[in-house]
């Protein structure tokens, strides 16, 4: 009979960033998965593994960073806090001595993955920024209206004229305050009464929330000139 001889396993872990690795691996959970389940910093998590409690901030965010390990893990925390506070229970004695950590910021403690997050929140948030804005600029925006007729400043002997022109799509037109009716194609014409003189033609072009578009034109109308016939009257003397 053939005896395999097996070797012993390695003694069980002791330091708390042994067992922590050692959850770890036994729930098969990469550091990366870890860093992104807990938004803690992936550095942070290594240095929490290997003891190297020097690059982490104050115990009260390492206190966080174990709490929110081991709760990942379905582990108990309390534990856990607990064998960091026997391995640094002296770091609260020598902490008045040692230099003055420098001043953490909230960018520290955030993973890779909430920076992306973040990225991508921002991105999408400005995207909709700028589709608004280029909306409400289109849609506060003044139809473009353009003037066929009459020219700027026209001359008439005819006592009607015909105001035409053309405006961009969902835009109403209104010559002297009366309303014209648009083609397909966003054209008008209509025919406008003058009095004798100088008329004024007022095109107003606008859309619902939006600025008015606006043409002034001067007519001046007057008539053909009337052809006055003047009679001679003749003087006859009668001499007696």
């Amino acid at each position: 009979m053939v005896f395999v001889m097996r070797k012993l396993s390695d003694s069980a872990p002791e330091t708390l960033g042994q067992q922590l690795l050692a959850l770890r691996r036994t729930h098969s959970v990469s550091i990366d998965m870890l860093s992104r389940r807990t938004h803690i910093r992936k550095s942070y998590l290594e240095a929490l593994e290997k003891g190297q409690y020097e690059l982490l901030p104050d115990g009260l965010y390492i206190r966080k960073f174990i709490t929110a390990y081991a709760r990942e893990l379905g582990a108990d925390s309390t534990y856990f806090l607990e064998l960091y506070d026997e391995e640094c229970g002296i770091c609260d004695l020598v902490a008045p001595h040692q230099a003055p950590r420098q001043r953490q910021s909230i960018l520290q403690f955030l993973a890779v993955s909430q920076f992306r997050k973040m990225g991508a929140f921002f991105l999408i948030a400005t995207t909709m920024l700028i589709f608004l804005g280029v909306h409400i600029v289109r849609l506060t925006r003044a139809p473009e209206l353009i003037v066929y007729a009459p020219l700027p400043y026209f001359e008439t002997q005819s006592g009607v004229l015909t105001a035409s022109g053309r405006v961009s799509s969902e835009s109403e037109v209104f010559v002297n305050d009366d309303r014209a009716v648009l083609e397909e194609d966003g054209s008008f014409s209509v025919t406008v009464p003058l009095h004798l003189g100088v008329n004024k033609v007022h095109i107003i072009a606008k859309r619902p929330y939006s600025k008015s578009a606006e043409d002034t034109r001067y007519v001046d109308y007057q008539p053909s000139s009337t052809v006055v016939n003047h009679f001679d009257h003749t003087t006859t003397l009668h001499v007696n």
